[in-house]
Protein backbone atom coordinates (compact mmCIF):
# COMPACT_ATOMS: atom_id res chain seq x y z
CA UNK A 1 0.00 0.00 0.00
CA UNK A 2 1.24 3.45 -0.86
CA UNK A 3 -0.20 5.78 1.76
CA UNK A 4 0.60 9.79 1.04
CA UNK A 5 -2.92 11.19 3.76
CA UNK A 6 -2.11 14.21 5.48
CA UNK A 7 1.19 15.31 3.90
CA UNK A 8 -0.41 18.80 1.90
CA UNK A 9 0.61 16.51 -1.63
CA UNK A 10 -1.14 18.95 -3.70
CA UNK A 11 -1.21 18.35 -7.86
CA UNK A 12 2.21 19.15 -8.59
CA UNK A 13 3.31 16.58 -5.86
CA UNK A 14 0.94 13.90 -6.96
CA UNK A 15 2.24 14.20 -10.59
CA UNK A 16 5.64 13.50 -9.23
CA UNK A 17 4.99 10.87 -7.27
CA UNK A 18 2.78 9.24 -10.32
CA UNK A 19 5.86 9.63 -12.71
CA UNK A 20 8.16 8.58 -10.61
CA UNK A 21 7.90 6.65 -7.24
CA UNK A 22 4.66 5.11 -7.26
CA UNK A 23 4.82 4.15 -11.08
CA UNK A 24 8.19 2.55 -10.67
CA UNK A 25 6.06 0.32 -8.08
CA UNK A 26 3.29 -0.19 -10.55
CA UNK A 27 4.27 -3.79 -10.35
CA UNK A 28 3.54 -4.56 -6.26
CA UNK A 29 1.31 -1.57 -5.69
CA UNK A 30 -2.49 -2.27 -4.99
CA UNK A 31 -3.77 0.43 -2.40
CA UNK A 32 -3.03 4.63 -3.50
CA UNK A 33 -4.54 6.74 -0.46
CA UNK A 34 -4.41 10.54 -1.30
CA UNK A 35 -7.01 11.17 1.42
CA UNK A 36 -6.96 14.79 3.42
CA UNK A 37 -4.64 16.37 1.01
CA UNK A 38 -4.81 19.36 -1.60
CA UNK A 39 -5.19 17.67 -4.62
CA UNK A 40 -7.82 19.04 -7.27
CA UNK A 41 -8.27 17.79 -10.94
CA UNK A 42 -5.08 17.80 -12.30
CA UNK A 43 -3.98 15.77 -9.77
CA UNK A 44 -6.76 13.75 -9.87
CA UNK A 45 -5.87 13.22 -13.75
CA UNK A 46 -2.32 12.06 -12.75
CA UNK A 47 -3.20 9.81 -10.07
CA UNK A 48 -5.72 8.51 -13.16
CA UNK A 49 -2.71 7.44 -15.26
CA UNK A 50 -2.22 4.52 -12.74
CA UNK A 51 -4.99 3.40 -13.02
CA UNK A 52 -4.45 2.29 -16.42
CA UNK A 53 -0.20 1.68 -15.73
CA UNK A 54 -1.01 -0.49 -12.71
CA UNK A 55 -2.33 -3.75 -13.15
CA UNK A 56 -2.27 -4.37 -9.23
CA UNK A 57 -4.03 -1.18 -8.19
CA UNK A 58 -7.24 -2.27 -6.84
CA UNK A 59 -8.19 0.74 -4.08
CA UNK A 60 -7.57 4.51 -4.72
CA UNK A 61 -8.57 6.56 -2.23
CA UNK A 62 -9.00 10.50 -2.22
CA UNK A 63 -10.96 11.22 0.79
CA UNK A 64 -11.32 15.09 1.44
CA UNK A 65 -9.50 16.51 -1.41
CA UNK A 66 -10.22 19.35 -3.51
CA UNK A 67 -11.54 16.91 -6.74
CA UNK A 68 -14.37 18.88 -9.04
CA UNK A 69 -16.20 17.67 -12.08
CA UNK A 70 -12.84 17.35 -14.53
CA UNK A 71 -10.62 15.40 -11.91
CA UNK A 72 -13.74 13.00 -12.07
CA UNK A 73 -14.10 12.53 -15.37
CA UNK A 74 -10.40 11.86 -15.87
CA UNK A 75 -10.57 8.82 -13.58
CA UNK A 76 -13.75 7.95 -15.10
CA UNK A 77 -11.98 7.63 -18.65
CA UNK A 78 -8.88 5.53 -16.51
CA UNK A 79 -11.29 3.54 -15.23
CA UNK A 80 -12.54 2.25 -18.68
CA UNK A 81 -8.82 1.53 -20.06
CA UNK A 82 -8.81 -2.30 -20.46
CA UNK A 83 -5.83 -2.29 -18.34
CA UNK A 84 -7.55 -0.84 -15.48
CA UNK A 85 -7.69 -3.23 -12.33
CA UNK A 86 -9.41 -0.94 -9.66
CA UNK A 87 -12.30 -2.60 -7.60
CA UNK A 88 -12.56 0.65 -4.89
CA UNK A 89 -12.62 3.79 -5.48
CA UNK A 90 -13.57 6.58 -2.97
CA UNK A 91 -14.12 10.38 -3.63
CA UNK A 92 -15.96 10.93 -0.49
CA UNK A 93 -15.75 14.33 0.56
CA UNK A 94 -14.79 16.45 -2.47
CA UNK A 95 -16.52 18.16 -4.90
CA UNK A 96 -17.69 15.82 -8.02
CA UNK A 97 -21.38 17.21 -8.06
CA UNK A 98 -23.90 15.93 -10.73
CA UNK A 99 -21.56 16.17 -13.84
CA UNK A 100 -18.81 13.78 -12.12
CA UNK A 101 -21.05 11.78 -10.72
CA UNK A 102 -23.29 11.52 -13.91
CA UNK A 103 -19.98 10.76 -16.15
CA UNK A 104 -18.71 7.73 -13.40
CA UNK A 105 -21.95 5.92 -13.83
CA UNK A 106 -21.65 6.87 -17.63
CA UNK A 107 -18.57 5.12 -17.72
CA UNK A 108 -19.27 2.27 -14.92
CA UNK A 109 -22.52 1.38 -16.82
CA UNK A 110 -20.58 1.30 -20.24
CA UNK A 111 -17.39 -0.20 -19.33
CA UNK A 112 -17.08 -1.58 -16.21
CA UNK A 113 -15.41 -4.66 -15.83
CA UNK A 114 -13.76 -4.66 -12.13
CA UNK A 115 -15.01 -1.82 -9.90
CA UNK A 116 -17.29 -3.49 -7.11
CA UNK A 117 -17.20 -0.25 -4.69
CA UNK A 118 -17.87 3.42 -5.09
CA UNK A 119 -18.15 6.18 -2.38
CA UNK A 120 -19.00 9.74 -3.81
CA UNK A 121 -20.70 10.39 -0.18
CA UNK A 122 -20.52 14.21 0.39
CA UNK A 123 -19.93 15.51 -3.17
CA UNK A 124 -22.98 17.78 -3.64
CA UNK A 125 -25.01 15.56 -6.03
CA UNK A 126 -28.19 15.73 -6.63
CA UNK A 127 -31.20 13.94 -8.08
CA UNK A 128 -29.34 14.11 -11.63
CA UNK A 129 -26.80 11.74 -10.15
CA UNK A 130 -29.54 9.58 -8.64
CA UNK A 131 -31.09 9.31 -11.99
CA UNK A 132 -27.50 8.17 -13.45
CA UNK A 133 -26.62 5.56 -10.34
CA UNK A 134 -30.05 4.09 -10.85
CA UNK A 135 -29.64 3.94 -14.04
CA UNK A 136 -26.02 2.46 -13.88
CA UNK A 137 -27.39 -0.30 -11.22
CA UNK A 138 -29.53 -1.21 -13.97
CA UNK A 139 -27.09 -2.08 -16.42
CA UNK A 140 -24.32 -2.95 -14.04
CA UNK A 141 -23.80 -5.93 -12.29
CA UNK A 142 -20.28 -5.74 -11.21
CA UNK A 143 -21.27 -3.06 -8.62
CA UNK A 144 -22.23 -4.20 -5.08
CA UNK A 145 -21.68 -1.10 -2.87
CA UNK A 146 -22.28 2.31 -3.22
CA UNK A 147 -22.20 5.01 -0.37
CA UNK A 148 -23.96 8.06 -1.58
CA UNK A 149 -24.61 9.68 1.83
CA UNK A 150 -24.71 13.19 2.66
CA UNK A 151 -25.48 14.50 -0.57
CA UNK A 152 -29.24 16.05 -1.75
CA UNK A 153 -30.35 12.97 -4.11
CA UNK A 154 -34.06 13.26 -2.82
CA UNK A 155 -36.58 13.86 -5.65
CA UNK A 156 -38.94 16.52 -5.19
CA UNK A 157 -40.35 15.76 -1.64
CA UNK A 158 -39.36 12.19 -2.59
CA UNK A 159 -37.26 10.78 -0.30
CA UNK A 160 -33.95 9.21 -1.88
CA UNK A 161 -34.49 5.92 -0.47
CA UNK A 162 -37.64 5.28 -1.87
CA UNK A 163 -36.44 6.04 -5.51
CA UNK A 164 -33.94 3.43 -5.10
CA UNK A 165 -36.30 0.86 -3.57
CA UNK A 166 -38.19 0.74 -7.13
CA UNK A 167 -35.14 0.35 -9.00
CA UNK A 168 -34.12 -2.19 -6.75
CA UNK A 169 -37.14 -4.17 -7.65
CA UNK A 170 -36.14 -4.19 -11.09
CA UNK A 171 -32.76 -5.30 -10.62
CA UNK A 172 -32.71 -9.13 -11.07
CA UNK A 173 -29.35 -10.12 -9.41
CA UNK A 174 -28.38 -12.97 -7.78
CA UNK A 175 -26.62 -10.76 -5.15
CA UNK A 176 -27.47 -7.72 -3.13
CA UNK A 177 -26.31 -4.16 -3.62
CA UNK A 178 -24.92 -2.24 -0.32
CA UNK A 179 -26.60 0.93 -0.51
CA UNK A 180 -26.10 3.67 2.22
CA UNK A 181 -27.92 6.69 1.80
CA UNK A 182 -28.13 7.95 5.10
CA UNK A 183 -28.84 12.24 5.31
CA UNK A 184 -29.69 12.38 1.85
CA UNK A 185 -32.30 15.41 1.72
CA UNK A 186 -34.83 16.24 -1.16
CA UNK A 187 -35.15 19.19 -3.01
CA UNK A 188 -37.87 21.24 -4.50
Amino acid sequence: MSECARMQVDDVRAGVLVASGLSQLHASISHVDLSFNVISDVGARAVGTLLSRCPTLTTVTLIDNNIRAAGARALAHRLAADTCALRSLDLRLNYIGDEGAVELCRVLTLRNRTLTSLNISSNLCTSASASALADMLLHNDIITAVDITCNSLGVSNTPFHFVFLSVCQEISREFCVEWDVKCNQSIN
